[in-house]
């Protein structure tokens, strides 16, 4: 059946219009994240499908026990289950009856696991039947500006008569150009009636500014080969991917039905 979102309130999910009423459908296998990733996977979510038409395919169990209709979701020629476990925002759940993509999940699952997708970037966060309530998300922090060099170190008087001459007698210190060669009584403002013009033995050095910190590397992201998935031979053939050899994107053992590992050769 084809279905008009209306809006997502999870990162699996979603208010839809079926036949001019509303019904929430719940993706089949995978379990909406609870805790770390919960709210990305819900703003992935938004993003894909909100105001989206998709196609729902049904399997032997239409509903869960909360009356919410259990579906598996096309956006167009792609899985959005598959989607949500590849990208890993969600982990393989199964109900017993619903079992017919079953090893497409669990594949797509465990290149997610290696890769450490999202939630599977959490060491034991991920359980055999839901996720542990013993992890937190680890906060990023905030990038602090790069520290601005002093511009007291720009500002250089060979003596008083220089700073007299540049009318900014007397100096405090703080002030751009202060120095101690300036102030010989030390009481902190240099260049007073009192001090007298002398050039110092030697030129301060400065001190070089400080150089901003390289950007890091962006994190090496999941390889996208999974998010194609052909319902069978004949989405293949109508994207004009056949055939397809094993480790192509798209490649599944559905499609290969002789195990010889080239999908939908004739």
């Amino acid at each position: 059946m084809t279905v008009t979102i209306q809006s997502v309130t999870g990162g699996d999910t979603f208010k839809a219009l079926i036949n001019g009423k509303k019904d929430t459908p719940e993706t089949v296998h995978p379990s909406k994240p609870v805790q770390p990733f919960g709210k990305e996977a819900s703003d992935f979510t938004k993003e894909q499908l909100t105001g989206q038409t998709v196609g729902l395919e049904l399997d032997a169990q239409e509903r869960d026990q909360y009356g919410r209709l259990l579906a598996y979701v096309w956006l167009g020629d792609k899985l959005y289950n598959a989607i949500l476990v590849d990208k890993g925002f969600a982990r393989v759940e199964v109900f017993p009856s619903n079992t017919k993509y079953i090893d497409q999940f669990r594949t797509i699952q465990d290149h997610a696991r290696q890769t450490k997708a999202n939630i599977w970037s959490l060491e034991n966060y991920v359980m055999g039947s839901g996720f542990s309530d013993n992890v937190e998300q680890p906060q990023v922090a905030a990038a602090q500006p790069a520290p601005q060099p002093s511009q007291n170190t720009n500002v250089y008087y060979k003596n008083c008569s220089a700073v007299r001459a540049a009318g900014k007698a007397p100096l405090h210190r703080g002030e751009p150009g202060y120095a101690s060669h300036l102030d010989r009584d030390g009481d902190g403002i240099a260049c007073e009636n009192s001090d007298f013009d002398s050039a110092p033995t030697s030129q301060p050095k400065a001190e070089p500014a400080p150089q901003p910190k390289p950007e890091p590397e962006p994190a090496p992201q999941p390889s996208q080969n999974n998010n194609v998935y052909y319902k069978n031979c004949s989405a293949v053939r109508a994207a004009g991917k056949a055939p397809l050899h094993r480790g192509e994107p798209g490649y599944a053992s559905h499609l290969d039905r002789d195990g010889d590992g080239i999908a939908c050769e004739r």
